[in-house]
């Protein structure tokens, strides 16, 4: 039976939620090819940080609109130079840690179980051989 929208709306508000700060700093951005507009870079975590979506806070998730300088060769880069642009993007999502642990926990069972039946297998070859 699908759960109705209406329910799943009013259960929100309750749900355990965890907030995750991703911070990507930008190094270089070489080997461009020929562009006559600016060039900026955006990170986003879902709908987090993504300028057009209205729905989320904005935030500094996107470098600063440069327009790319020429490297003498073919390609063309972003003369950053010094002061290399850092963004972060704050994000909210459901805490699923009780999940993850449950199948984490099943995984390692399971490679135990594994090991320890090749190693009665490996003691009972041993046995017959003698």
């Amino acid at each position: 039976e699908e759960i109705k929208p209406h329910y799943i709306t009013a259960t929100k508000p309750f749900l355990k939620k965890c907030r995750y700060k991703l911070c990507c700093a930008f190094l270089s951005a070489s080997m461009i090819e020929p562009f006559e507009d600016t060039v900026e870079f955006e990170v986003s975590i879902g709908n987090y940080g993504y300028k057009l979506d209205e729905g989320v806070c904005p935030q500094m998730s996107s470098t600063p609109p440069l327009k790319p300088m020429w490297d003498g060769n073919e390609y063309y880069f972003l003369p950053w130079m010094d002061k290399k642009p850092v963004v972060m993007v704050d994000s909210e999502w459901e805490d699923c840690n009780y999940r993850i642990e449950t199948a984490n926990l099943l995984e390692n069972i399971t490679e135990r179980l594994e090991i320890q039946l090749a190693t009665l297998k490996h003691v009972g070859k041993k046995r017959f051989e003698h």
